[in-house]
């Protein structure tokens, strides 16, 4: 017995994903604590992913 999660994207929906995900990721979206200063929801719904 286990918990499995897919996640799948597709093609043309990945532009998208790519600049809200090295948005999210990119250091100056953590403070010195290491914690993200913005979600990754925030920048999915900026660049409409």
């Amino acid at each position: 017995n286990r918990d499995t999660a897919w996640y799948s994207i597709i093609d043309k929906e990945w532009p998208a994903l790519r600049k809200a995900y090295e948005a999210w990721l990119d250091p100056a979206n953590f403070d010195g604590a290491g914690q993200q200063k913005r979600r990754l929801e925030d920048f999915r719904a900026e660049f409409g992913a």
